[in-house]
């Protein structure tokens, strides 16, 4: 939903088709790099750290590894919540979740907003 909501965002506010298409990925990006889904935001350079925390992805990432992991049973002596704390640096738990799921629920209201108001600029532009 968030990554439709920024979609729509880019869609209403470009001149034309063009111009989106080149936007989409181009703002993307950034944030898919600096997310914590190649490598954990603790590791990236502080230069970039800032990077993670305005982008929606980081959240949505949490997310999907806390749903996926937390809880669960891996072979012995290995858990879904160890995986959680020592390899995606992360910390298991309901308000890390409801956090992020938060943050992700905003992140949708923010850019649909948004997205209408760039539509009601680019209305009365024309």
């Amino acid at each position: 939903f968030v990554a439709h909501a920024w979609a729509m965002v880019i869609s209403c506010a470009a001149p034309n088709l063009a111009t989106a298409v080149f936007l989409a990925p181009l703002s993307i990006m950034p944030m898919m790099l600096f997310s914590g889904f190649f490598k954990n935001v603790e590791h990236i350079t502080w230069v970039f750290r800032w990077i993670s925390y305005i982008s929606h992805e980081t959240y949505c990432w949490n997310v999907f590894q806390i749903s996926a992991f937390w809880d669960l049973e891996l072979d012995p002596p290995l858990s879904g919540n160890e995986v959680l704390r020592s390899r995606l640096a992360i910390d298991p738990g309901a308000e890390r979740f409801a956090l992020s799921f938060g943050i992700v629920v905003g992140f949708t209201i923010l850019w649909r907003v948004a997205a209408l108001f760039a539509l009601r600029w680019r209305m009365s532009v024309r």
